[in-house]
């Protein structure tokens, strides 16, 4: 099951494409949780697991250190 996820634009080949970041407590297969995004209408092209979702002081999730961290 899915702890926590955030959803973030990442630019590639030209073009802006979303990713998931997800804490998860079992672990799940990335067809999976695209195919359940996809469901809602949310095209994911990318599922990355992360030990937690950065968030601000005030429970914000904080992209900007989300995305560093993915992409570094």
């Amino acid at each position: 099951a899915v702890a926590d996820a955030a959803a973030i634009g990442v630019e590639r080949k030209g073009h802006e494409e979303i990713w998931l970041a997800v804490t998860a407590r079992t672990a799940l297969p990335e067809a999976d949780l695209i195919a359940a995004c996809r469901a809602y209408g949310i095209a994911v092209a990318r599922v990355v697991p992360v030990a937690a979702i950065p968030r601000s002081d005030m429970g914000k999730i904080d992209r900007i250190r989300l995305k560093r961290e993915i992409l570094d």
